[in-house]
């Protein structure tokens, strides 16, 4: 049994359905051959293939080569599609994965990886508005530890200030688009947006059904009403004073000889529970808002397409 079908390669974003589309449908649809974020530890598979689009030049070495030649034509002579899935291939640096990998995310060089390794394919993304995905990143973060300051405020203009220009360069939706258009096609490239589809998430199934060539019905159905990761009114972390301390570069260099026993007592018992501050300057919104607005029309005029929440993008 052969598939001529082609790879399905989604890229996030994060923070709009990733985890409820890897954990409840990709890896679950038994037409579709998973290798992505959630199982990327249990899967050697799924790690060659991701790091040899995310690592440059990982994917040269011989061994690694005909490991993930050898991965595709499996996933063929089953005939089963091929389906990638990891936020990091969008905004690795920006995810948890930055620190185990040194990732630099270019959505150009990174389109240009995935046709070297896999051939033709098609390209999932869902987009969310860029105001509410930075609110929800934020959150994120604080729940996983990454980020300090529960101000969003301060968290984008002191806490990402170095990262900041780069982190706004990869949102510019409309490039990512053009940038993955030039390189597999527009028919190609198939954009979601969030907004459309949170409300009712298993309808999203239903389209990424259709885009890959498998049962859409059991896509909805797999989904149904199990939304994964949603964020909470609160998040359990070690207070910033506590933090600072350990931050400082003397106690950072002996940081690693501490037995992580006692770094698990220690956070358990320093750690307190917080709400998080969904405030906003009005200064800092309208300056998202504008950033974002003309390279957000110029998107929804090219895909003939006006999101739900078309007043959060232009």
């Amino acid at each position: 049994m052969t598939n001529n079908k082609l790879p399905l390669i989604h890229i996030g974003l994060p923070k709009a359905g990733s985890s409820t589309l890897q954990e409840c449908l990709f890896s679950k649809h038994p037409e579709l051959e998973y290798l992505g974020q959630s199982n990327l530890h249990q899967n050697k598979n799924a790690k060659y293939v991701i790091k040899s689009i995310l690592k440059d030049g990982y994917f040269e070495t011989d061994s690694v080569k005909k490991h993930v030649e050898t991965i595709c034509q499996d996933i063929k002579s089953k005939g089963k599609t091929l389906l990638v899935s990891d936020e990091a291939i969008s905004f690795g640096e920006f995810l948890l994965r930055g620190q185990q990998w040194e990732i630099i995310s270019d959505h150009s060089r990174t389109a240009n990886n995935i046709r070297h390794i896999l051939g033709p394919s098609q390209i999932l993304v869902v987009l969310r508005a860029q105001i509410d995905w930075l609110i929800s990143m934020h959150k994120q973060g604080l729940k996983n530890g990454r980020y300090t300051h529960t101000s969003f405020d301060t968290w984008l203009t002191h806490e990402m200030a170095n990262k900041k220009d780069h982190l706004f360069a990869l949102m510019d939706y409309h490039n990512l688009y053009q940038s993955y258009a030039d390189t597999f096609g527009k028919d190609s490239v198939h954009i979601l947006f969030y907004e459309d589809y949170n409300s009712d998430f298993k309808n999203i199934g239903l389209k990424i059904g259709e885009i890959c060539g498998v049962d859409a019905k059991t896509c909805a159905s797999l989904i149904g009403d199990d939304i994964r990761n949603k964020s909470d009114e609160t998040f359990t972390t070690i207070p910033l004073p506590i933090k600072k301390i350990f931050q400082n570069t003397l106690i950072g260099n002996v940081k690693h000889l501490i037995p992580e026993a006692i770094k698990r007592w220690g956070h358990k018992h320093l750690s307190k529970e917080q709400e998080y501050s969904n405030s906003i300057s009005c200064e800092l919104r309208d300056m998202i808002f504008q950033n974002f607005r003309d390279s957000n029309r110029a998107l929804c005029d090219e895909l003939n397409h006006k999101p739900k929440a078309t007043e959060l993008y232009y």
